[in-house]
């Protein structure tokens, strides 16, 4: 074994080596310390300045959806939006903060955010400046679906209008079974005897294992929707809205007595959306009872059972007036339906159809008259198969899903088909899915079987896809088709039909 005393060379070097690296990495460390502080500093800055876009976003987003709902009172939008921004920490005029608001179609309103003067937290140490940072929100609102007639005339039945529209608009009396085919006037649900000829008393009112629960204390109620560019003052006119069972026709009757029907106008206001603060017509609002005369001097479709309801004169603004009409729940004597039209014609208009009538997909100053969200109607026609004015459809709701609501639908029928529009005057069946509120459901199919009265007092919901949608710029109007294998369709039952989605949301623009 050798024994040396001399130092360990390459542990030195080994030493040596260590010391100098290490000074090489103080050194790195040193030199990459402040970029790396900048990173850190940097990345505090976007997050903030992430953080604050986010906020100014929101705030675009919530002036947006509570200005638009007041168009198109621009000003009024204006007004709200603002109020908006500036609760949600953005004033138009402070610190240099600019909220723009702009209408850029009939329903849709755009707000900017401007906010210009953005600081940091490193980054203007480094004298950089405050940044400015702009979003913008575009909102909109859609009205709700117009349903059963696209003319300023609806339930005119088999009266002389030429237009052989085959439908009333009909509404029950308070003491009438569900299952009759009125959905939400009838009172009662599945246990009405009409063996019993009084209704009974208020302290007899049906329990609430035999109350309609969907029973509606204001009725139903219509548009009537007034052009801008109307050229005179409008009469709005109802045919028999007196209950008078003993005529027969049109009137139904499950069992005598009498019912007060009332009708109610309100005014139309700067938000479409809403129309619960619509104020009312206080000289738009009679009541009729079966002794109710008929307005004199109007002979108008072949016959004189007419009452003016209202007249809306060119001073008064343009837009949708509310038409309510309902029963009385304190009367609770007789059974039946009472069938009735109604009309919006122009006073100077002669009471001739052709002078008197017109379809509002051809011609721009004609009045409208159209169910609100559900319609309760009469269907007769003399053949085995009829179209009906079912829903208008516009383009706005491609790809969303159309549900439609048929309440006791096609009793005595073979089937029901819902058709979209292809022309101004041809539709072709649309494929669907459905489903029963008796559990049963079906499709995709074109074509609902009720045969066998398999669906009285039931609800059969209809859900339409409408990806790719294109209707006819002439006509979104859909229609629902009735087949009856022989003799005449006859139909007492209650309509509805919406898009699916919030009426008032936020919208993608193209940057």
């Amino acid at each position: 074994m050798k024994l040396s005393h001399q130092p360990d060379h390459r542990r030195l070097l080994t030493t040596e080596r260590a010391r100098r690296e290490g000074g090489y990495v103080m050194a790195t460390f040193g030199l990459l310390l402040v970029p790396l502080l900048l990173m850190v500093g940097f990345s505090v800055d976007v997050g903030g300045w992430y953080n604050k876009s986010q906020d100014i976003q929101r705030a675009a987003d919530a002036a947006a959806l509570a200005g638009v709902v007041w168009l198109p009172d621009l000003p009024k939008a204006e007004t709200y939006a603002r109020e908006a921004a500036k609760r949600n920490g953005y004033e138009n005029g402070t610190n240099g903060v600019i909220v723009t608001v702009e209408q850029v179609a009939d329903r849709r309103l755009r707000v900017t955010i401007t906010d210009p003067s953005v600081g940091s937290a490193f980054y203007s140490k480094l004298g950089g400046r405050n940044i400015s940072i702009k979003r913008r929100a575009t909102a909109e609102y859609v009205l709700p679906v117009p349903l059963g007639s696209p003319r300023n005339f609806f339930g005119t039945g088999t009266l002389d209008s030429g237009y052989d529209e085959n439908l009333w608009l009909s509404i029950n009396t308070w003491c009438t079974d569900k299952v009759d085919g009125d959905r939400y006037q009838s009172r009662y649900s599945g246990n009405r005897n009409y063996s019993n000829s009084s209704c009974p008393s208020a302290s007899q009112a049906p329990t609430s294992n035999k109350r309609n629960d969907e029973y509606r204390e204001n009725g139903y109620e219509f548009y009537i929707e007034v052009p801008e560019n109307r050229t005179g003052n409008i009469d709005v006119l109802v045919y028999d809205a007196k209950y008078q069972p003993s005529r027969r026709l049109p009137d139904l009757n499950l069992y005598s007595g009498s019912q007060t029907y009332y009708f109610a106008m309100f005014m139309a206001d700067d938000t479409p959306v809403s129309d619960a603060d619509n104020p009312p017509i206080l000289t738009c609002a009679p009541k009729f009872l079966s002794g109710t005369a008929f307005t004199s001097g109007i002979n108008f479709l072949g016959t004189t059972r007419w009452n003016k309801i209202c007249t809306i004169t060119t001073s008064m603004r343009a837009g949708r007036y509310v038409l309510r009409v309902k029963n009385n729940s304190d009367e609770r004597s007789g059974a039946g339906a009472n069938n009735f039209s109604l009309v919006a014609k122009y006073s100077s208009a002669p009471y001739t159809a052709a002078g008197a009538l017109c379809d509002a997909r051809t011609v721009s100053t004609c009045p409208k008259v159209y169910g609100k969200d559900a319609i309760s109607v009469f269907a007769s026609e003399p053949s085995s198969t009829a179209d009906f004015y079912l829903a208008e459809i516009s383009e706005v709701h491609t790809g969303k899903t159309m549900i439609i609501d048929l309440f006791d639908p096609g009793e005595g029928g073979n089937s029901i088909q819902i058709r979209r529009p292809t022309g101004a005057n041809s539709w072709t069946n649309s494929s669907f899915t459905w489903e029963s509120s008796d559990g049963t459901s079906g499709g995709p199919t074109t074509s609902l079987d009720v045969t066998n009265s398999r669906f009285n007092g039931e609800t059969v919901q209809i859900a339409i896809s409408l990806a790719g949608y294109n209707p006819p710029a002439n006509n979104k109007w859909w229609q629902v088709r009735y087949q009856f294998g022989s003799g005449t369709v006859t139909d007492r039952t209650t309509w509805s039909a919406r898009v699916v989605g919030d009426p008032v949301h936020l919208i993608e623009e193209d940057s």
